[in-house]
């Protein structure tokens, strides 16, 4: 029981720190896409998720 518990907090130790790096964060190197909300980097000129052109896009 005790090992379960134990085994349980590594694993949601592990997970939660590949989510904090997988997902980008409120960086300075990226924008907000303002057609579907997802953060891709300043250099972006099309959206990855949506495809959308971002040229108008402040950079902010």
């Amino acid at each position: 029981m005790i090992l379960a518990l134990f085994l349980l907090i590594i694993v949601a130790v592990i997970v939660s720190i590949v989510f904090v790096l997988a997902v980008p964060g409120n960086s300075e190197d990226h924008k907000k896409c303002q057609h579907c909300g997802k953060r891709v980097k300043i250099e972006t000129v099309v959206c990855r998720y949506c495809k959308k052109d971002l040229v108008d896009l402040p950079y902010r």
